[in-house]
């Protein structure tokens, strides 16, 4: 996620969110895939997922959040490969 330069947003943190099954038992479950601080308006985030999720689509949630801000949130899909 990059910012407009706006230095106050180098206090949030950037998040990916995605729902998935962790095991083919279990029922799928929202999980924070990756986080970091901006820096200079950026965030770069190392997502690590399941290696069972090879091949498919996922739908994620990006987030930008931090105090005294309203979180934004933008949904985008990611293929798995």
């Amino acid at each position: 996620m990059t910012s407009a330069r706006d230095p106050r947003v180098d206090r949030c943190i950037a998040g990916l969110y995605a729902t998935f099954k962790k095991a083919s038992y279990a029922p799928a479950t929202k999980q924070l895939n990756a986080s970091a601080p901006v820096s200079n308006g950026q965030a770069v985030l190392k997502l690590k997922l399941p290696a069972s999720l090879k091949g498919q689509t996922l739908t994620v949630t990006a987030t930008l959040q931090g105090a005294n801000y309203i979180p934004t949130s933008h949904t985008l899909t990611i293929k798995v490969t």
